[in-house]
C-alpha cells in the first residue's frame, strides 16, 4: 500500500471539514460564526490548498553514474537520482515523492526516493540523502550490444538525465 501523504494538505483538509461541521451544529457554542463567514473561511482554506503544490520544497538534484559489481560477479551500471532534504515534517520519513524539473521548472520526469540510512528513516529535523534508482544496465548488455554500442548508449541516457537540475518534493512517505 502506497501512503505517501502531503501533511499541508491532510491537515487542511480536516481543519476545513471541522470548522464546516461546527458551523452546521444549531447552537454551536465552541465556534460561533454565521454559516457565511464558515463558508468565507472554508473558501480561503480551500484556495490555500490548492495553491499549496506551489509551496512544495524545490532543492538542488542530479543523476549519476554508478559503477558496481552484482553478487554473481557481474559488472552493472545504474543511474542513481541523488537529493539532500531536512526533514520538516512531525514524523520519520522513509522515502519522498519528487518531479524532476529541468532549467526552465519545467516537469521532465518524477520518482520516488529512499531517505533511510543504515535502515533507520530521517528523523525529525535531520538532514539527510535520499536517492533513487532510476535505470539499471548489467553486463548481459554488453555482451549483446558490444562495448562501443553500450559506451555510446550510456553516455546517451546520462545526458538525457543531465536535463535535471532541481527536484520539487511533492509528498513524503512516513515511518
Amino acid at each position: 500500500m502506497c501512503n505517501f501523504k502531503t501533511s499541508f494538505q491532510i491537515k487542511r483538509f480536516f481543519f476545513t471539514t471541522y470548522l464546516f461541521r461546527l458551523a452546521q451544529i444549531p447552537g454551536c457554542t465552541v465556534l460561533k460564526m454565521s454559516q457565511q463567514h464558515a463558508i468565507i473561511w472554508l473558501t480561503l482554506f480551500f484556495w490555500i490548498g490548492a495553491s499549496s503544490i506551489s509551496f512544495a520544497q524545490t532543492i538542488p538534484c542530479q543523476v549519476r553514474l554508478v559503477f558496481d559489481t552484482a553478487s554473481s560477479g557481474q559488472q552493472v551500471v545504474s543511474y542513481r537520482l541523488f537529493m539532500q532534504i531536512k526533514n520538516t515534517t512531525p514524523q520519520p520519513v522513509l522515502a519522498v515523492s519528487a518531479y524532476w524539473l529541468d532549467g526552465e521548472e519545467q516537469v521532465i520526469g518524477n520518482s520516488d526516493a529512499d531517505c533511510r540510512f543504515d535502515g533507520q528513516p530521517l528523523g525529525l529535523s535531520q538532514t539527510g540523502q535520499c536517492s533513487a534508482e532510476i535505470q539499471h544496465i548489467n553486463q548481459h548488455w554488453i555482451e549483446r550490444l558490444g562495448q562501443m554500442v553500450w559506451t555510446e548508449m550510456i553516455n546517451s541516457e546520462l545526458s538525457q538525465f543531465k536535463r535535471i537540475k532541481s527536484c520539487k518534493i511533492v509528498g513524503y512517505r512516513f515511518e
